[in-house]
């Protein structure tokens, strides 16, 4: 039932892909952010660190196993991936585990024609004590097609 499940989501994924295309995406300059060295990456924010670690190697195509450590009084919202240099649409975050502030998922990265993706995944969160607070975090990485 897993593989039929994780079958259905390549193709949806894969057509979504397909019809959007590959142009350009742009991505805010003020946004929370960190770049993937290593497969791991650590987000300074105002007062605190949000930890974010790929469990296996970035590859298009492929699940990726995703561990984000929030801080303290953050609770996740939700989490989706999307290119910056190609208009891939937004693959989602697919949460498999969540208990206080880790949170384990997968993602999913389509093929494109550009020879060096950009992506960034994009973490919203917010703080348990003040919903209306929303923060936005992303980590930034390339793939080669």
């Amino acid at each position: 039932m897993y593989l039929q499940k994780s079958v259905n989501i390549y193709i949806l994924i894969v057509l979504f892909m397909f019809i959007n295309g590959c142009s350009q995406q742009n991505t805010p300059e003020d946004a929370i952010s960190c770049i993937l060295i290593e497969q791991k990456c650590t987000i300074n924010g105002r007062n605190s660190q949000t930890l974010v670690e790929f469990m296996s190697p970035v590859e298009i195509e492929e699940l990726i196993s995703v561990k984000i450590d929030l801080p303290v009084g953050q609770k996740f919202i939700k989490g989706y991936v999307e290119g910056i240099n190609m208009n891939m649409g937004k693959s989602p975050f697919m949460l498999t585990a969540e208990s206080n502030n880790l949170v384990r998922g997968e993602i999913f990265l389509g093929s494109c024609t550009e020879p060096n993706m950009q992506w960034q995944l994009i973490v919203l969160s917010e703080d348990i004590n003040k919903k209306q607070d929303t923060l936005e975090q992303r980590i930034l990485f390339n793939t080669n097609n």
